[in-house]
């Protein structure tokens, strides 16, 4: 089991997951991206990939960007 970070909750999540398994346990709306920070940059996740979790790895969400409805000159 590692301890992770999800939205700034500390969670414990087995060592192997989904990304349906971090959505859940984060309260992460399917609509929207799911990041995983690391120290070379944030990075986001796949739908349906499985992934290896280490303590202290850090995942948050972001709103999904459309193309074309972005900021205005």
């Amino acid at each position: 089991m590692a301890e992770a970070v999800i939205n700034g909750r500390r969670v414990v999540l087995p060592d192997t997951v989904s990304d349906g398994d971090i959505r859940r346990v984060g309260g992460i709306d399917s609509k929207r991206n799911l990041m995983r920070r690391t120290r070379e940059g944030n990075f986001m996740v796949s739908r349906g990939s499985q992934m290896q979790v280490s303590d202290g790895d850090v995942f948050m969400d972001a709103p999904a960007r459309v193309k074309g409805q972005g900021r205005r000159a």
